[in-house]
């Protein structure tokens, strides 16, 4: 009979073995809950159990398997953690329980949602609904071309900048319709409309439609409307309420626009806000009333033609200037003698369309003027890119008499400065003619506004003239109220012609141009200065009159020991000098009070030699000439060299006792303006006797300190600056 082995067991459900019931590797079974048990030890003995296929129990610890788990159904007690790259789950129906489903979680990426793949059953991914972690909103549609999903909170902002064409959103006509926005506030920055409809309202709603501005005498002026917007519509008035066509309007930002004028005027600009629209319909958006361009092609169809319209292509050829054959009696244009060359054959004339002689801003490519009296006439001449403005004006001064006489005053250019810092140069000539005489003034003013009424001038002039002076050039200026400067010029004599000023105004920036007025009026000379100015002189540079030429600065060359004054050719006779002293290369020729010429040096005053070949003293008859012989011998001779004589022969020492030579105990030496003095007095003496007399108080001062830096040189300092006399004694 085979032998059954039993191993320890129980039928207690629940029942689990400890290591006390149980030998290393011995089992143990509960045949209530079909589990089996032993015991392991790795270091410490535990009680493990063998995974069965109808375990009802749940397993405690980890648990390992390489391969799939296949079951009907799984339940989960705890927490579930998956971890890997993909997690696929084949199913009709996801039951969640939890209602937050977090993603991305732990993640990285800026963009997280969900993906949907074709109904197809394909792997190609169609649909998304995504968030965008960088924008901070939902995103869905088709994957890759995604927009934002429109809130409550962002509808406003989200709405497309034209109407929607065929939405069921926007119907044909918006009267009686409503946007439903719940309990919610709308914020925007204006409202569109006249608001006759608004209900519920606390408080006055308004909105400026249009803003005025006003200006006076300029060419340049901005309007501040503060639309926020650059969709404004702008018109431009003068004082009689006709309409000015601006040369330039620029929308500076959304609340200023800068209009620009041909010339300085008066009048009011209006701003009105832009954005209206305009609704309507037409049978063909390409038609003009209603006709296609080719309708008009056809010159017969035109109606409304003045009589006398220039016809046919022969009037008009490739030179707009040499016109030949034009219609001639008709009334488009008149008053034709501002053109100067449109005067041929069958000139039109007497027109509407065309009379007076001004041309406001015209443009004029390559154009060919004539000579002499069909030269073009200019008061002022601008130019493009630059802010300079050219003038040319001649005054008669025969508003009172026929012609300038003398103490006469004529007023050429005001300026008024706008503000302050403003800059501007005046550069130019005035001509003088008086029968055959000129007389030419070239002046040079620069002008500045400080802190207004506070002005500030720099005005320098020469001039050149071959007979009299007629004129002299005067800046009037007013630092008051309404502060201005005046260029101007005061007549002399009486002047039997007429005076021309050539000039060049060039302000700091073209937006002072507006300040500057020129007379035009060419007899309105004045017997005195302006009314509330007061007159300053120009400071005069140099002047000219035939080839004699008078300074009045320093003449410097602009680069030291370069340039000469004369040549061994071409030298200058006379040289007439008022100051005492010539300085040759460091050395001093200096006239003392009494007449006597010294010789210095420039940086220590001391005594130089003169190197001569010979000497004379005196003149006439009585002349005596000293010079130094062949042998070394001073000779003396009359003026002419008749009579001469050897007196005497220097000796290699001092000839002591001699009448001739004495022996030179005492130095003395003249001094300007020094508080340090070094004198080399030769009387090789190590401790000489130093006085110092004072020339102009006639008494000694005493030096602060007297240094003997050798026998022959003494270093003298004063408490402040000493003229005198410094005499050594030995």
């Amino acid at each position: 009979m085979a032998q059954v082995v039993k191993l320890k067991r129980t039928a207690v459900s629940g029942k689990v073995p400890t290591t006390s019931n149980l030998e290393l590797g011995e089992l143990a079974i509960n045949t209530y809950d079909g589990r089996i048990f032993f015991e392991k030890d790795s270091g410490t003995a535990t009680i493990s159990e063998i995974l069965t296929t109808n375990t009802e129990n749940y397993i405690t610890g980890s648990l390992t398997l390489n391969g799939n788990i296949t079951a009907t159904n799984i339940t989960l007690s705890g927490d579930l953690v998956v971890e890997g790259t993909t997690t696929t789950i084949n199913s009709t129906t996801v039951n969640i329980g939890d209602n937050i489903l977090e993603l991305n979680y732990g993640g990285t990426s800026t963009t997280s949602g969900l993906l949907v793949k074709d109904s197809t059953g394909g792997s190609t991914t169609s649909g998304s609904l995504l968030w965008d972690a960088t924008n901070d909103y939902w995103k869905a549609g088709k994957l890759g071309s995604e927009s934002e999903v429109i809130t409550i909170s962002n509808i406003i902002t989200n709405l497309p900048s034209g109407v929607v064409s065929g939405s069921q959103q926007v119907v044909s006509s918006l009267s009686n319709q409503s946007i439903n926005l719940g309990t919610g506030a709308v914020t925007a920055s204006y409202f569109v409309g006249d608001g006759s409809q608004l209900t519920n309202v606390s408080a006055t709603i308004s909105e400026n439609a249009t803003v005025t501005g006003s200006f006076s005498n300029v060419s340049s002026f901005t309007v501040n409307h503060a639309f926020e917007t650059k969709n404004v519509i702008v018109s431009v008035y003068d004082t009689n309420d006709s309409q000015i066509i601006p040369q330039s309007i620029t929308l500076t930002d959304n609340n200023n626009v800068q209009i620009t004028l041909s010339s300085a005027q008066s009048g009011f600009a209006v701003v009105a806000k832009g954005g209206h629209i305009v609704s309507g319909s037409a049978g063909d958006a390409s038609n003009l009333n209603g006709q296609p361009a080719s309708y008009y092609l056809d010159y017969s169809n035109l109606n409304n033609i003045p009589s006398g319209i220039i016809s046919s292509s022969e009037q008009i050829d490739s030179d707009l200037f040499d016109i030949d054959g034009l219609v001639s009696s008709s009334a488009q244009i008149s008053n034709y003698g501002v053109f100067a060359e449109l005067n041929g054959d069958g000139l039109i004339s007497g027109s509407s369309q065309l009379s007076g002689s001004t041309l406001d801003a015209i443009t004029l490519n390559g154009p060919i003027f004539g000579s002499g009296s069909d030269s073009p006439y200019f008061t002022e001449v601008r130019y493009n890119n630059s802010n300079v403005m050219s003038f040319n004006q001649v005054y008669y001064g025969n508003s009172n008499g026929s012609y300038f006489s003398s103490g006469e005053y004529q007023k050429v250019v005001t300026i008024i400065p706008s503000g302050n810092s403003n800059n501007y140069q005046i550069v130019g000539r005035m001509t003088a003619q008086n029968a055959g005489e000129t007389h030419t003034v070239y002046f040079n003013a620069a002008l500045r506004s400080n802190t207004l009424p506070a002005l500030s001038w720099t005005v320098n002039y020469h001039e050149e003239y071959n007979g009299g002076r007629y004129i002299n050039p005067l800046l009037w200026t007013k630092q008051t109220t309404t502060a201005g400067f005046i260029l101007a010029f005061e007549t002399l004599g009486t002047i039997y012609g007429n005076v021309t000023v050539d000039m060049d105004v060039i302000p700091r920036s073209t937006t002072l141009l507006a300040n500057v007025t020129v007379n035009t009026n060419q007899s309105s000379e004045q017997s005195s200065v302006e009314s509330g100015y007061t007159s300053n002189a120009f400071t005069k540079v140099r002047s000219q009159q035939g080839t004699t030429m008078e300074v009045y600065g320093p003449i410097l060359p602009d680069t030291t020991e370069v340039y000469d004054l004369g040549s061994s050719s071409k030298r200058f006779r006379d040289l007439f000098l008022s100051g005492s002293t010539i300085d040759l290369g460091g050395t001093l020729i200096t006239r003392d009070d009494s007449g006597d010429i010294n010789f210095k040096d420039s940086d220590t005053q001391a005594l130089k030699k003169v190197v001569v070949n010979e000497l004379q003293i005196g003149s006439g008859a009585t002349a005596r000439k000293i010079k130094v012989d062949g042998d070394g011998k001073i000779q003396f001779s009359d003026k002419d060299d008749v009579a001469t004589e050897d007196d005497l022969t220097l000796p290699g020492g001092v000839i002591s006792g001699s009448s001739q030579i004495t022996d030179l105990t005492t130095y003395k030496e003249e001094v300007e303006n020094y508080s340090t003095y070094e004198i080399k007095h030769d009387l090789n003496e190590q401790y000489p006797i130093v006085q110092a007399w004072n020339t102009s108080t006639s008494q000694q001062e005493v030096p602060t300190s007297i240094t003997s830096d050798s026998a022959n040189q003494v270093t003298v300092v004063f408490s402040s600056t000493f003229a005198g006399v410094i005499i050594v004694k030995k």
